[in-house]
């Protein structure tokens, strides 16, 4: 299950598509690898992020994503924990080593996401829904403080 929604997470990030992630629910207090899935599906795509990115921009991005993820990867490597922490640990180092509009966007986002997780036990597909929505809503609101962009 944590592969399947880690990489429709990816995917979704990645291609914009839209995906369907049938969920049961998964044990947020537990042990977590879907950060871990995450990161090795950005550093397995880095080339491709920067070809897409190129195409509108300077191609930079599958470098940047690749440098934040892999950063959070080795603190996680050091700092184990659930899967509010380990999207907190990529929030915070997103925001705080990765420059340009990468760090900041994709950092609010993975602390909505952990934000919203924090005080429940499981995540079931309705509250799949709600961090994702709220996620998406954090990135929203950094586009329209920053002046909107690409």
């Amino acid at each position: 299950f944590a592969a399947a929604v880690t990489l429709g997470l990816a995917y979704t990030l990645i291609s914009r598509a839209h995906i369907r992630i049938e969920v049961v629910y998964v044990l947020l207090n537990a042990p977590s690898r879907i950060v871990l899935d995450l990161i090795a599906a950005i550093q397995a795509q880095k080339q491709y992020l920067s070809d897409i990115d190129g195409l509108i921009g300077d191609g930079d991005h599958g470098v940047n994503m690749n440098k934040g993820f892999t950063l959070a990867g080795e603190q996680l490597g050091r700092e184990p924990g659930d899967l509010t922490h380990a999207l907190g640990v990529l929030s915070k180092v997103l925001m705080m080593k990765i420059g340009g509009s990468m760090g900041p966007l994709y950092g609010s986002f993975f602390l909505a996401w952990s934000e919203t997780l924090a005080p429940h036990p499981t995540l079931d597909g309705p509250l799949f829904d709600t961090a994702f929505t709220t996620a998406v809503a954090a990135v929203a609101e950094m586009r329209c403080v920053l002046g909107g962009g690409r």
